[in-house]
C-alpha cells in the first residue's frame, strides 16, 4: 500500500516548493501591532497646512567642509554609515568565534566543563538554530532549557505544560534575534527568561480548545508564520499575529483519527506536513490543497510510529534541494525499526533494524551532510548511526 500518485503530480522536491495559490491562507500577512505605537494623528485641516523645506538628506544631515560639494558630503556620509555597519558585524562574528571556535580541532575527549545533569531520563533534545539554547525534553513531559555555552553553569529554565503532552517535541523558531520555543500547547519566549535563578517560564501564547480539549504537538511552520498543532483528530494551523500572544486559526484539517506525532519544515517555505496516526499510518499532507499527497497504511512496520524526522534543511548548505526529499520514521516493531521514505513518491527508500528499541519512544535525526541517520535506542548498546550511502 502506497497511495497512488500520478507521475504528472510527482513533487519536484521538499525544500523548494511552488508558491501557494493566490487564495491560499499561506499568503496571510500578519498585522504589525506594537504595544508602544501611538494612534495616527488626525489629518490637518486645509487652513493649517504649512510648507516645510527639506534638506534632502533625511533625518541626519551630513557635515560639509569648506569647499566640499553637497554630493561629496552625502557620499562620505554613506561610507561612514557602511563602516559602522561592517564594524558591528565583525564584533558579532568575533564574539561568536570566541564562544564557538572552529579551529579547535576534533573533540576527542570528554568536556567535563559542559556536563549537564537532568533530573529525569532524557526523551529528546532540540538545539536553537543559532546555538543560543538547548532544549532537553524529559520523559515526564517537562522541558529544561539551558543557555549555551554551558561553562557558566547557569540554572536551566523550566517549561512545564499543565496538560498531557503525549509525544510532543520542542520546536524552535528560525527567525534571527528570536528565541521562541513551541511545545505541547504553548509558545514560550526565552528572551523573557531570567538568567540568574531557575524559574518556571510562563507561556507567552496558549492554544485553547473548546470544551476543555487540549492542543498537542505545537510546532512552528512556514518560516515562523504559522503554528501547527493537533486537537483531537484535527490538524490546526494558526496564524501568528504581530502582537505577542496573538494566534488566529487559519485552517483546519480532519485527519480521520488520532495523531501520535507530526513533523514539518520551518526553515523553508514548504507546503507539506507529515502526520503519524494511531492506526500506524503515515500521511504526507499538502496544506494548500487540503488533500493528502500520499498515505501509507503502515509507516514503520506493525507498530505505531513513535517519531518522525526531516532533514535539517539550511540555506547555507551546498547540497541540492533534491537531497532533502526524505522523511524518517521509527517504531518498536521487531525490537527496533527505522524506515526512510521518499517524499516525492511515497515509496520506502531504506529500513534499518540493527538497534534495540522495545519500550521507549526513541527518535531519529539526519546529519546536516545527509550521509547518516542517528537513531535512539533503549538497549545496552546505545544509539545507532546508520550510513545512508549503503555502508
Amino acid at each position: 500500500g502506497v497511495g497512488a500518485v500520478p507521475p504528472t503530480m510527482l513533487m519536484k522536491n521538499l525544500v523548494a516548493g511552488a508558491p501557494p495559490p493566490p487564495g491560499s491562507f499561506l499568503n496571510y500577512v500578519a498585522p504589525v501591532v506594537s504595544s508602544t505605537s501611538k494612534p495616527p494623528a488626525a489629518p490637518a485641516s486645509s487652513s493649517s497646512l504649512t510648507r516645510t523645506k527639506s534638506s534632502g538628506y533625511g533625518s541626519t544631515q551630513p557635515k560639509m567642509k569648506l569647499g566640499m560639494s553637497p554630493s561629496m558630503a552625502a557620499k562620505q556620509h554613506k561610507q561612514s554609515l557602511l563602516k559602522k555597519k561592517h564594524a558591528m558585524k565583525r564584533q558579532v562574528l568575533d564574539r561568536t568565534m570566541r564562544q564557538y571556535p572552529t579551529s579547535c580541532g576534533l573533540l576527542n575527549s570528554w568536556q567535563s566543563e559542559s556536563d549537564y545533569v537532568v533530573s529525569a531520563p532524557i526523551a529528546q533534545i532540540a538545539f536553537h538554530p543559532l546555538s543560543l539554547w538547548i532544549a532537553v525534553g524529559r520523559v515526564d513531559g517537562v522541558v529544561e532549557v539551558a543557555r549555551l555555552p554551558m561553562k557558566g553553569k547557569k540554572p536551566p529554565v523550566i517549561v512545564a505544560p499543565s496538560g498531557d503532552v503525549g509525544l510532543s517535541r520542542p520546536s524552535w523558531s528560525c527567525g534571527a534575534g528570536k528565541s521562541l520555543l513551541a511545545y505541547a500547547d504553548s509558545v514560550y519566549d526565552l528572551n523573557k527568561a531570567g538568567s540568574s535563578t531557575s524559574a518556571s517560564l510562563p507561556p507567552s501564547a496558549l492554544l485553547k480548545g473548546p470544551g476543555g480539549c487540549v492542543h498537542t504537538h505545537a510546532a512552528f511552520f512556514y518560516g515562523d508564520k504559522f503554528l501547527l498543532s493537533c486537537l483531537g483528530s484535527s490538524l490546526v494551523v494558526s496564524a501568528r499575529g504581530g502582537k505577542a500572544g496573538l494566534l488566529k486559526e487559519a485552517a483546519r484539517y480532519d485527519t480521520g483519527g488520532s495523531v501520535r506525532c507530526l513533523e514539518a519544515l520551518n526553515s523553508s517555505l514548504s507546503h507539506l506536513v507529515f502526520l503519524a496516526g494511531g492506526d500506524r499510518s503515515l500521511t504526507c499532507l499538502d496544506v494548500t490543497t487540503n488533500l493528502p499527497y500520499w498515505t501509507v497504511p503502515s509507516g514503520c512496520g506493525s507498530r505505531p510510529i513513535n517519531s518522525l524526522a526531516l532533514p535539517p534543511a539550511a540555506t547555507t548548505s551546498d547540497l541540492p534541494p533534491e537531497a532533502y526529499n526524505l522523511v524518517a520514521a521509527t517504531s518498536c516493531d521487531g525490537g527496533g525499526l527505522a524506515r526512510i521514505w521518499d517524499v516525492r513518491s511515497g515509496s520506502p527508500a531504506a529500513s534499518f533494524a540493527s538497534h534495540t528499541n522495545r519500550r521507549e519512544s526513541c527518535s531519529s535525526s539526519f546529519s546536516p551532510c545527509m550521509r547518516y541517520l542517528a537513531v535512539g535506542a533503549d538497549g545496552p548498546e546505545g544509539a545507532a548511526v546508520y550510513d545512508l550511502r549503503g555502508g
